[in-house]
This record gives C-alpha cells, sequence and structure tokens, in this order.
C-alpha cells in the first residue's frame, strides 16, 4: 500500500488525534480516579448535575459555527473572528441566565449547594467559547498535534490543583476549580503553542452565511446533548444524588473509551471528508471504510468492559463504588451502537446536507424520551436499559437513509458491522470464563485483560478480519516510510 502524502497527513492527524485523545482521557481518568478515591458518590452526583446544564449551554454558545468553520472549504479570519465574538456574546447572556435561575434548580431539586456550584461552574462558558473556535481552526488544518499537547498539559495542570484541593478538604469545590482551570489552562495553552489568535473585523454577513448550516448542527447537537444528560435530570430529581453519582460513574467509563476511539476517527475525518465533498462516491467509500475500523476497536473495548467491570472498579474505584458496575455494563452495550450513526452523522455533514441528520435526530430522540418515560417509575437500572433500548432503535433507524440517500445498503451495513460483533462476543466469553476461575481482583483483571487482547487479535487474523488487515497493513507501511525518511 502506497502511502501518499495527503494520506500520510491524514495519518498524522490520526495519530495526533488518538494521542490527545488518549493523553486527555488517560490522563482525566487517573485524575478522577484519585479523586474519586478522595470523594463521594454524592459529591459527584452534585456536579454532574450541575454540568448538565452547563454542557447545555455550552452547545447553545457554540451554535454549531464550530462545525460550519471546519466544515468549510476555505474559512477566511473574519469568519473565525466573528464566530468569535458571537460566541463571547451567546456565552454571556447564558450565564447571566444560569445566574439567575441557579436559586430556583436549587429549591426543585431540594440541594441548597447546587446554587453556589452552578453560578461558579457555569464560568466556564467562556473560556469554552474562545476554545471552541481555536479546536476549530486547528482540527480544519489538520493541526492535531497541537491540540494534543496543549490539551494533555492543561488536563494535568488542573489534576494537579483539583487533586491538591480535595486534599485540603474543600470537597465538591476540588470538582468544580478542576474543570474551571482545566478550561482556562487548555486556552492558555493552545495559544501559546499555535500562536494564533482570531484577528479581523466582524460580520454579520459572514456569520448568516454559516447560519443555514451551523443551526441545523446546533439543533441536531443540542438534541443529542439534551438527551445524553436528560437521565441525570430525572435521576437527579427522582431518586437521591448518590443514585446519581453511581450511574454517572458508570457511564463516564464506556462514555471515555468510545470518546478516546470513535472521537479520533471521526475528528479526523469531518475535514478529510469534507475536502472530497464534491466527489460523493468517494466520501461513501471512506464511510464504509471508518465503519469497519470504528467497530473493529470499539466492540472489544466495550465488551471487554462488560466482563471486567467488577474487577475494574474494586482495583480502581474500591468497593465504595460497586453499585456503579451494573451501569458499566449498560452503558457499555449501549455505545456499541454509535459508531454507524456517528460515522453517517459526518458522512451527511461533509456532503453538505445538514438537514437528514437533524430529521434523524428528532426521530431518534422521540424513540427515546418514549422509552426514558416507561422506564422512570421503575428505578436507576431500568432508566439506564432505557438507553439501550433506544440505542438499539436508532441504529436501526440510521440504516434507511444510508440505503436511500447513499445507496450504502442494509446488507452491506451488516457485512461491515456483524463481524467484529461476533468476535467481541467471543472474546468477551473468553475473558469472562477465565475470570470466574480466579479470586483475586488484580490479578483478575490482568489476566482478563491480557487474554482478551491476545484473544481478539488472534480470531481477527484467523478470520482475516477486513479491518484488521487494513490497519495493519497501514501502521506497518506507516512505520516503515517514517524508518526510511529517518535513514535519509
Amino acid at each position: 500500500m502506497e502511502i501518499t502524502p495527503r494520506k500520510k497527513q491524514v495519518l498524522n492527524a490520526i495519530s495526533w488525534k488518538f494521542a490527545e485523545r488518549m493523553g486527555l482521557q488517560g490522563g482525566n481518568f487517573v485524575i478522577l480516579l484519585v479523586l474519586a478515591r478522595l470523594l463521594t458518590p454524592a459529591d459527584y452526583g452534585v456536579v454532574a448535575l450541575v454540568m448538565v446544564f452547563v454542557v447545555v449551554a455550552n452547545t447553545l454558545v457554540q451554535a454549531g459555527f464550530n462545525t460550519a468553520l471546519i466544515q468549510k472549504k476555505d474559512p477566511k479570519p473574519a469568519d473565525f473572528f466573528s464566530v468569535l465574538i458571537f460566541s463571547l456574546a451567546a456565552a454571556l447572556v447564558l450565564y447571566l441566565t444560569i445566574y439567575w435561575v441557579a436559586p430556583y434548580l436549587a429549591l426543585y431539586y431540594q440541594m441548597p449547594v447546587l446554587e453556589k456550584v452552578m453560578r461558579v461552574t457555569a464560568l466556564m462558558l467562556f473560556p469554552a467559547a474562545f476554545h471552541s473556535i481555536q479546536v476549530a481552526y486547528l482540527s480544519h488544518y489538520l493541526k492535531f498535534k497541537t491540540l494534543a499537547i496543549g490539551s494533555f498539559v492543561a488536563i494535568i495542570l488542573a489534576g494537579i490543583i483539583g487533586i491538591v484541593s480535595a486534599l485540603y478538604g474543600m470537597g465538591i469545590w476540588a470538582l468544580v476549580i478542576q474543570q474551571l482551570t482545566n478550561q482556562v489552562c487548555v486556552c492558555i495553552c493552545l495559544l501559546l503553542l499555535s500562536r494564533w489568535f482570531p484577528k479581523g473585523k466582524f460580520s454579520f454577513i459572514r456569520l448568516k452565511r454559516m447560519f443555514g448550516f451551523g443551526s441545523k448542527i446546533l439543533v441536531s447537537n443540542l438534541l443529542v446533548t439534551l438527551f445524553l444528560n436528560l437521565r441525570s435530570l430525572f435521576i437527579g430529581r427522582l431518586y437521591s444524588v448518590a443514585d446519581l453519582g453511581f450511574f454517572n460513574r458508570g457511564k463516564q467509563f464506556p462514555q471515555a473509551v468510545m470518546d478516546g476511539i470513535n472521537g479520533t476517527i471521526q475528528s479526523v475525518l469531518l475535514p478529510v471528508y469534507a475536502k472530497h465533498q464534491d466527489n460523493q462516491t468517494k466520501v461513501i467509500s471512506m464511510l464504509r471504510q471508518t465503519i469497519r475500523i470504528s467497530v473493529f476497536l470499539i466492540f472489544p473495548l466495550m465488551c471487554g468492559l462488560v466482563a471486567i467491570a467488577t474487577p475494574l472498579v474494586q482495583v480502581l474505584l474500591s468497593s465504595k463504588w460497586l453499585l456503579c458496575v451494573p451501569f458499566i455494563q449498560i452503558f457499555a452495550f449501549s455505545y456499541m451502537c454509535q459508531p454507524s450513526q456517528i460515522a453517517s452523522t459526518q458522512t451527511y455533514t461533509a456532503l453538505g446536507d445538514s438537514s437528514t441528520p437533524l430529521k434523524l435526530e428528532f426521530i431518534r430522540k422521540g424513540l427515546e424520551i418514549s422509552f426514558l418515560l416507561l422506564s422512570l417509575p421503575f428505578g436507576v437500572k431500568m432508566i439506564a436499559w432505557s438507553s439501550l433500548a433506544a440505542g438499539i432503535g436508532a441504529c436501526l433507524i440510521t440504516f434507511y437513509p444510508n440505503h436511500q440517500l447513499l445507496q450504502y445498503n442494509f446488507g452491506d451495513q451488516m457485512k461491515d458491522i456483524i463481524p467484529a460483533l461476533l468476535l467481541s462476543s467471543a472474546m468477551a466469553g473468553i475473558m469472562w470464563s477465565v475470570g470466574s476461575l480466579l479470586q483475586s481482583s488484580l490479578i483478575k483483571l490482568i489476566i482478563q485483560i491480557i487474554i482478551g487482547v491476545v484473544s481478539y487479535l488472534a480470531l481477527a487474523k484467523i478470520f482475516k478480519m477486513q479491518a484488521y488487515n487494513f490497519l495493519w497493513q497501514l501502521i506497518s507501511d506507516f512505520i516503515f516510510s517514517n524508518r526510511e525518511k529517518n535513514y535519509e
């Protein structure tokens, strides 16, 4: 396989985006593990509830312009500057709104501490607005190395400050400080590393041109954000704050894996797809390859997470967090429904079609809220199960427009997904069987992981998985080409 300059640029981008995701997820994971041992599930529950409102507000701040800048073929400095001014103005309006409603939300949820925590945490909207423009610029030009380094340094600095705060007995405020510090630090680090700052003249006309595309992305992102966090809103109101802490902690394990792998692929491929937006056949071919690679990597990780959930929690978080194990397992299955949905959405977006993803989101979310409302009286676990049911339904719904609009028929979609699902299930069964023979949680965890990796790669090689062969050849050629360059 010949490594062309363009392909090498994409591979470099994927490598650095993967490094950024793994650095962020890994660093954040370690930091949260330490904080989880110092703080209580109730502390995490309060912050999880606050972050629902902040994340929704941040989605409104970005207003879809972030994606519009990445998708645009040749964005000008005035485009970035105009979006920055809009985002900061939106951040101010939304912060004042949150500041005003905070006491009423604290009263509604019967959590007095919620008022102050929300007002302070919402300050992150301002650095987040600036950060979104930095990400758009660096992503559009595939400068993922800068993103990786800046993001990793920021997460480590914020983590250290958060842990020190927790050690000094600041409790819930340690989490708030960590979140705020991370947002400020990442802006400063990227500014210093990229030496780029949005400049130009504010142009309402340029905003208006991007709004047609960005507004649909906004509504789609808003729906996704709201429904990803809707369960937390209901649990915080109907059940205890500790229940919410266990629920969110269980969700974060598979979410971190999903963001690390699929987030890498999708973040890099949106700007790459956009470069080929005039060649639909090329983009659809890339979509199929993306799905095959995504499920090949994500399915075994999720199935493996199901198999090791109990020893993982015992070793990393301690026994006080064991109640989050069922949530890890349920959400691991739930996140397996997302790779094909996300890849398809990115394809439509890259082709300049923001209407289809929006329509799909309305249908998916109608399905999701139906399952959610039915599950509410039956406890927190049933609320989590409703996410899996909705995920399966959403995945099936996505297959139809792929067939109709992209000529990516149902049979081909199944061929790209089922092999990885079968191999991952077999791998998880092997891991589970081996784990049942062992007593020590630490030894069980280590051996299960080793067995899982070896068995999955062996099965992939035996059955000649297309994604396995492609990745192996791609990595080999990439390493070999780099060696040749070094020898020269």
